[in-house]
């Protein structure tokens, strides 16, 4: 269907699946936390049923009307009383209700139906006693659910969490929105710090292209340096709206701390409250080798604690490494790798620092590039430490450097400056005999760098497709990259020739 329905895109075949529940008469819930698309579903699904020809009665629930009497069906035009008249009573609006319902098809879709006002819902139920009702329904994640929740009085009926999106499916949401390919860097820096989730994607998308978080480089969208941006914090603070001091100060303690062992959790957060975080989906749990730990999702909600959470959190949260500037670009267990990696940063900083040279420097420019530090703290690295002298550790720092400028940092102009002082000195052709690239993989990458296919490059050098594609992957494992694009910059500067 996501030829026939474009709009759709990702959640095309998630459509499908809940337009062939209802068209069975099987109401449906889709639960979803705050950014999922639970919404853009609903939409979605009523738009696919109207062109189906189905009448679809559209309701939306609403916190601010959550005392209002049948505030959502007055909304939808239902039962409304021109004038300063009194207001209709149960009975007239079950009426109403009833006759907006008569003949035909009618499927019913509640947007935020966890906010419906109780009359409302007891006009729903009553109606779907008297005559079956098939109802779309969205909400949020509520454990256990709300005795007078609209989902538990609806039979025959399915629960279907709204799914984060995978790799893929986020570059199908970016790529529409940015209008061209993002960088596997970029993209997984996305999938990470959004969870997956649809809303998330959209914004992050959206801000980087204004804002210049995101940058268009030989028709590759890259992201070179920090994701966050103050305008995302708009799709963020919803996640915490309406908590009291107690969460505030839980999240933003975790989302400084970091991912931490579930005892260290509960250690420095009460009990209660580390329930409630989990019970609102603002905390997971995760197992890993070493036991298990619990960190604050999504991960684009922890950068915003970091920089705005509560001043008590900040203040009580365990201090280290400047996670404002680097992040967790990652999930859970990743978050928690990322603090680790982070750690080890701060132990090579102190090796660096005593003896500023290129073996010192090497590692830890690694490990500040593998916690996410920005762009300015290794470039800082690099521009003090001296290369004086015509050895391996020299040549193996110019090469990373250049490496990380051309591939990560989509820089031709500094990748060539930082190689052209070198070159003369015989760095690189030492350097390519250490990694052992074959002529063979040499000629391969030259042809592709000319602009031929693969399939092109076979047929000169005759040769499978299968065996070109054999030897591109030996050289970029070779090269520390992967894809056709990353291994070409790459390969531009690590094989330059020398003088």
């Amino acid at each position: 269907m996501a030829e026939e329905y474009p709009a759709e895109g990702v959640f095309a075949p998630l459509v499908d699946q809940v337009v062939g529940y209802l068209a069975d008469g099987i109401s449906v819930h889709l639960v979803g936390p705050h950014g999922s698309g639970r919404s853009e579903l609903a939409r979605l699904v009523a738009d696919r049923l109207d062109d189906d020809g189905l009448t679809v009665l559209r309701l939306y629930g609403n916190r601010a009307w959550r005392t209002e009497p049948y505030g959502a069906l007055v909304a939808a035009g239902i039962g409304a009383v021109s004038g300063a008249g009194p207001r209709r009573g149960a009975g007239e609006m079950a009426a109403a209700l009833a006759a907006q319902l008569r003949g035909g098809r009618v499927v019913v879709v509640v947007d935020d139906a966890d906010d419906l006002d109780s009359p409302t819902v007891g006009a729903l139920l009553t109606s779907h006693r008297q005559r079956p009702l098939t109802v779309l329904t969205t909400s949020r994640p509520h454990h256990p659910v709300h005795p007078e929740s609209l989902m538990l009085g609806l039979a025959p009926d399915v629960r279907i969490r709204v799914p984060t999106l995978d790799v893929d499916q986020v570059h199908a949401v970016t790529r529409r929105i940015l209008g061209g390919p993002v960088d596997a860097g970029a993209l997984a820096r996305i999938a990470m710090k959004s969870g997956g989730l649809h809303g998330l994607v959209q914004a992050i998308a959206t801000v980087g292209r204004r804002t210049h978080t995101l940058t268009l480089h030989d028709g590759v969208w890259g992201l070179p340096g920090d994701l966050w941006h103050e305008h995302l914090a708009a799709v963020v603070e919803p996640y915490l709206a309406g908590a009291d001091s107690a969460i505030w100060d839980g999240a933003t303690w975790l989302a400084i701390a970091g991912p931490v062992p579930l005892e260290e959790a509960e250690k420095a957060v009460d009990r209660p409250v580390l329930d409630r975080l989990f019970t609102a989906g603002l905390v997971r749990h995760s197992v890993d080798a070493a036991g298990g730990v619990v960190g604050i999702f999504p991960p684009l909600l922890a950068e915003y604690l970091r920089r705005e959470g509560s001043a008590f959190g900040l203040a009580h949260a365990p201090g280290g490494f400047d996670t404002r500037a680097a992040g967790a670009d990652s999930t859970v267990l990743n978050q928690r790798l990322v603090r680790e990696l982070a750690d080890e940063a701060q132990r090579l900083r102190g090796a660096w620092e005593a003896d500023p040279v290129p073996a010192t420097a090497l590692p830890y420019v690694i490990a500040l590039r593998a916690a996410h530090a920005d762009h300015g703290r290794i470039e800082r690295v690099i521009s003090v430490t001296p290369f004086e002298h015509d050895d391996r550790d020299t040549a193996l720092l110019t090469s990373w450097h250049a490496t990380w400028l051309a591939v990560e940092q989509a820089d031709e102009a500094w990748q060539l400056s930082a190689v052209a002082g070198y070159e003369r000195s015989g760095y690189f052709a030492r350097l390519v005999a250490d990694i052992n690239i074959s002529l063979r993989e040499q000629e391969i990458i030259q042809l592709l760098a000319t602009g031929m296919s693969t399939g092109e490059v076979a047929s000169a050098l005759q040769m499978s497709v299968r065996t070109v594609e054999t030897h591109l992957h030996n050289a970029g494992r070779k090269l520390g990259t992967g894809g056709r694009e990353p291994l070409l910059r790459a390969a531009t500067t690590w094989l330059r020739p020398t003088t």
